[in-house]
């Protein structure tokens, strides 16, 4: 309510509600002007069931702030791992209804400028995905950004606002709007969009995936792990289990001798020995025995020589 003087009923104006299936429908909307000289603004009454200067119904407003994409009916956006991907991160879908194009014509006005685009980079002959993304962030934020847009400016005339003769671009728009931006950490939106399945893991602490045998650890036998892997290099999986950290594992590699023997430590190793004790004591005796013998008197021969 104004705070300058009383409203007085002026008028009706016409405000178009969306909703979220794409269907919209005309309101009428009192105007009530402030009743001081020095202010004579003029109040939309708007109901509960609008937001001011949004032209979607408060509902689907606070689903997309909420989190919630709207997909049409494509077979990548009604894919089982999209719907699991935007569930770990809270994010809830909607469906545009199945052969009504004015319900996502926003979206596809915008693959017409996509279409412009690409017709300009084969004219440019661009050959790689790096110089393909480089000239689209610059047609992007020179061009489709600052230019004026007509669905902005239709937008304001529906609520009787007047639009500058050189329009208003979606750069300006986007910063009028006093909405904070939410920023998630890149690490958890990678770890949403990996493929996920479960697994349980044997006797051996192995689990098998794909044909393969990863090893896991001893403590997860007989336990239903969780993986997280990448399609495009599946070699490498990621293991997650409650109450353990995530680790990762490879394909387990059995060597031609499955029983290989881990090396001892040098403490425990057998001394090689120098020499042989045995044969060194034998080798004094027989010395021992030899030095007797040769100062032994014969006899016999002494009586020969007599």
């Amino acid at each position: 309510m104004c705070q300058k003087g009383s409203l007085i009923f002026r008028d009706y104006c016409s405000r178009i509600i969306r909703y979220e299936d794409g269907t919209h429908e005309w309101l009428r909307i009192p105007r009530h002007q402030c009743g001081n000289d020095k202010c004579r603004r003029i109040h939309r009454m708007l109901p509960d069931i609008l937001t001011p200067f949004k032209h979607y119904n408060e509902e689907t407003i606070s689903g997309v702030l909420d989190g919630k994409c709207y997909f049409d009916n494509g077979s990548q956006y009604v894919a089982k791992q999209l719907k699991l991907s935007l569930a770990r991160l809270s994010i809830q879908i909607a469906f545009a209804p199945l052969r009504s194009g004015k319900s996502k014509g926003k979206i596809e006005k915008f693959h017409q400028v996509v279409d412009d685009f690409i017709a300009e980079a084969k004219a440019k002959k661009i050959c790689t995905l790096d110089e393909l993304n480089h000239y689209w962030k610059i047609f992007l934020e020179e061009y489709y950004h600052n230019k004026a847009h007509e669905g902005i400016r239709e937008y304001y005339r529906s609520l009787n606002v007047s639009v500058p003769d050189e329009g208003i671009s979606p750069l300006q728009e986007f910063n009028r709007d006093t909405r904070q931006l939410v920023y998630m950490d890149a690490g958890v939106v990678g770890e949403a969009f990996m493929y996920h399945e479960s697994r349980k893991v044997d006797k051996g602490a192995c689990i098998s995936f794909q044909g393969r045998r990863y090893e896991t650890k001893p403590k997860l036998i007989g336990k239903t792990v969780e993986i997280a892997y990448d399609p495009a290099a599946p070699e490498i999986i990621t293991i997650s289990s409650e109450g353990l950290e995530s680790f990762q594992a490879k394909p387990l590699k059995i060597g031609e001798y499955c029983d290989q023997r881990q090396s001892l430590p040098p403490q425990m190793k057998a001394a090689e020995p120098e020499t042989s004790r045995f044969l060194d004591a034998l080798e004094k005796q027989h010395e021992e025995t030899k030095k007797r013998r040769a100062d032994a008197i014969s006899f016999g021969a002494y009586r020969r020589e007599v």
